[in-house]
């Protein structure tokens, strides 16, 4: 019993109040990583509420495919948080970014795109960045040919290719 009650010096185990304690009183390296466990925290508390959020977002948009889509566009997606995740805190450690920026990274990009998948209308497709159809039309407009179906593919985008029900 006594090794529970006692303090650890692991800061995966510390305490919320712990960690703010390290934070006001302790050496620099220990505040540093004590503020980025205190935003890991923090960005991974709200998590199941973006993947809610998220799910809800996929669930109206997407109307074909199943269970087994669902399936895959979960586990794609939470695949994709935990990387992003995983590469803010490294960037963090590293001194890249701050340790604010590389907590909350994952957190707001799944909070933007949940946004936008619920904000567009299920009808409407999403806007697309398509940059090789911006390198490609800066070359047509000095030619004066027809476009060519491989051009209209890169200008029309992929997603408006899905789109059109061929």
């Amino acid at each position: 019993m006594d090794k529970l009650h006692e303090q650890g010096d692991d800061l995966d185990e510390a305490s919320f109040f712990q960690l703010i304690k390290i934070v006001r009183s302790g050496s620099p390296p220990e505040v540093h990583e004590a503020v980025a466990y205190l935003h890991k925290r923090m960005a991974l508390s709200l998590a199941p509420f973006l993947f809610c959020l998220l799910g809800t977002a996929i669930g109206l948009r997407v109307r074909k495919g199943g269970r087994a889509l669902g399936i895959f566009l979960s586990i794609a997606l939470m695949l994709g948080y935990y990387l992003l995740s995983l590469i803010g805190e490294q960037t963090a450690r590293a001194g890249t970014v701050s340790q604010f920026v590389g907590s909350w990274l994952a957190t707001a990009v799944t909070l933007v795109g949940s946004l936008v998948l619920l904000w567009v209308p299920p009808g409407r497709r999403l806007p697309s960045f398509d940059l090789r159809g911006l390198f490609r039309r800066s070359k047509e407009k000095k030619s004066t040919s027809q476009p060519t179906a491989s051009s209209i593919f890169f200008l029309t985008g992929f997603p408006s290719l899905l789109d059109s029900g061929c």
